[in-house]
């Protein structure tokens, strides 16, 4: 029983690991676990998970006062997307709240996304429009070429070639 626990806090808390993305899958399967023993018959057990779910509750049970950048990674994650943080959600907070989290999350990275999408389409339409050594001092270069030449190029081919995405990728795979 604790070495669930255990393990989830070396996977989370671990600098050998990359978690972001995994970070929810682990918490949540975390949780799971612990309903488990609040509904367990083993009056120990029971208390143990009782205790636990407090714990859980007072960083993870309220939606209003939950940081919901850490649900970014989940969804930037191709195998995952949106589809495990709308069942896991639901399943955690109810239908009600856990659609409602669900719907806020979803939200906000899509004003990211869109703020994201229009700072790209600015920067393009100012390098269209002058070239990179005019806009150059010599403090922003390195060697005869600006800062972020190849960076410049691959803009210009990515309009040129149409490769401007008017559709968002975010739901791409759920």
């Amino acid at each position: 029983m604790l070495g669930l626990f255990y393990d989830t806090t070396v996977r989370v808390s671990g600098s050998l690991y990359v978690i972001s993305n995994t970070f929810w899958t682990e918490i949540s399967d975390l949780l799971g676990a612990i309903l488990e023993w609040t509904r367990s018959d083993d009056s120990n057990v029971k208390g143990m998970g009782t205790k636990m779910k407090t714990k859980f509750d007072k960083y993870w049970g309220n939606i209003d006062r939950m940081n919901k950048i850490i649900f970014f990674a989940v969804v930037l994650d191709p195998h995952e997307k949106f589809m495990i943080m709308e069942v896991s959600f639901c399943d955690i907070y109810g239908e009600n709240e856990g659609t409602e989290l669900f719907e806020r999350v979803k939200m906000s990275l899509y004003d990211i996304f869109k703020e994201y999408n229009n700072m790209l389409q600015i920067e393009s339409s100012h390098s269209s429009e002058t070239s990179p050594s005019s806009t150059t001092s010599s403090n922003e270069s390195v060697g005869n070429r600006p800062r972020g030449h190849y960076k410049l190029i691959a803009k210009k081919r990515r309009i040129e070639s149409g490769h401007v995405h008017t559709k968002s990728e975010l739901d791409l795979g759920s």
